[in-house]
């Protein structure tokens, strides 16, 4: 069985760091140290950074969005986006 599955939209990465309940804000968590991780050698985020600065960097963006954005773009795209805007390399 092969099954299809659609990347997270931004948006949806926004619900997760937004909702109240400790599964969700672990997911938002886990997804974007994910990203983070596996896109070390082409960001520059600062060797002190904290994963909890960068998922309240996320929200902070994303809440000021247009929702049109943000159900468009594909979270991981949207992170490293934002990630080159306000920590980028020398």
């Amino acid at each position: 069985m092969f099954t299809v599955t659609a990347a997270l939209t931004a948006a949806q990465l926004l619900s997760f760091c937004t909702e109240s309940s400790e599964v969700s804000a672990a997911n938002c968590s886990s997804y974007i140290v994910g990203v983070a991780e596996a896109d070390l050698r082409s960001v520059c985020l600062p060797e002190n950074s904290v994963y909890a600065q960068l998922v309240t960097e996320f929200v902070t963006k994303a809440k000021a969005e247009a929702p049109a954005v943000l159900i468009q773009m594909p979270a991981a795209a949207y992170l490293r986006a934002q990630w080159a805007e306000n920590h980028p390399c020398p």
